[in-house]
């Protein structure tokens, strides 16, 4: 059986462990809070965008037959780029698990695959995997950690993404991410950004506006793309970073609540060793009063 002091050590620790996760938690909590806000401050924009090439489509129906973001490669064969957003640092749960789960099986056909990050979590993970996949190709240059979320990486990546689909590098893109479902849960999603399709603009069939687009629909919609690109990304990357500080507060809250069941019973079991200590010097002392008397 333990001794009171080892006991007394192992309450220590696991008191100041209890301190740092419920710190973490409430810290996550408060960037999961502002990650939120972060999300309803550019829905207006995104949603604007959207709107507008929504219309566009709705009133010149050969756009998607002249904008090359349309463009669609036939065969199997495909020259493919995975931008895969996790987070930097472990103690968040499932989250990179799961979005390192479905980029696995999204990657799984063959081919010439290049790879994405935002977060060195992801990265570290597919550059083990990179020597099963000799062709796969980390594109270290657009590799960033996955800190608070801000407008002029989605732009840098989306201008990226744009840049190398016009010029016939990549045939698809895709964005795989963790949306938030609802305030408690979240899911990995792996989602294809280009080409593009009609229906992921919504549209009113037979609403017409009398709206002039210069020099023609077809430039203002292929110069709209990438701020729609921006748009998607910024959004994923708040959502992303959301989810991740759910995954850490469930988790750190998980571990508090654990710390919280081992002190109760490293308290009970401090109390038997101390009562039996204390039953043994009793006897001890009742033990040598009688010696003494006899």
């Amino acid at each position: 059986m333990s001794n009171l002091r080892e006991i007394r050590g192992r309450i220590s620790s696991v008191q100041n462990t209890m301190k740092i996760t419920n710190a973490m938690y409430l810290l996550a909590s408060s960037k999961m809070k502002k990650a939120r806000r972060s999300v309803d401050a550019t829905a207006p924009f995104f949603q604007a965008v959207q709107s507008t090439m929504a219309e566009i489509l709705n009133n010149a129906g050969n756009v998607p037959a002249a904008c090359e973001y349309f463009r669609r490669t036939e065969g199997e064969d495909k020259r493919r780029l995975f931008l895969i957003i996790t987070s930097d640092k472990g103690l968040a749960g499932s989250y990179n698990h799961n979005i390192t789960r479905l980029a696995e099986e999204e990657i799984a056909l063959p081919g010439a695959d290049s790879l994405m990050f935002i977060g060195f979590n992801g990265r570290n993970y597919f550059m083990r995997q990179q020597k099963d996949r000799p062709d796969l190709t980390m594109e270290d240059d657009y590799t960033s950690p996955a800190t608070e979320p801000v407008m002029w990486r989605a732009v840098d990546y989306a201008r990226h993404i744009a840049k190398r689909f016009r010029q016939r590098e990549v045939d698809e893109v895709f964005l795989v991410y963790t949306r938030m479902v609802n305030a408690l849960s979240s899911q990995a999603e792996c989602v294809q950004l280009l080409p593009l399709t009609a229906s992921a603009f919504p549209r009113e069939e037979g609403r017409r506006s009398g709206m002039v687009y210069l020099p023609s629909p077809e430039a203002v919609f292929t110069k709209s793309v990438p701020n729609y690109l921006t748009g998607v990304l910024y959004g994923a990357m708040v959502e992303s970073y959301a989810a991740e500080q759910n995954a850490r507060m469930q988790a750190m809250d998980s571990a508090t609540g654990n710390a919280r069941e081992m002190l109760q019973d490293l308290s009970l079991l401090y109390n038997r060793v101390r009562q039996a200590a204390i039953t043994q010097e009793i006897t001890e002392v009742v033990g040598g009063a009688q010696a003494r008397e006899r």
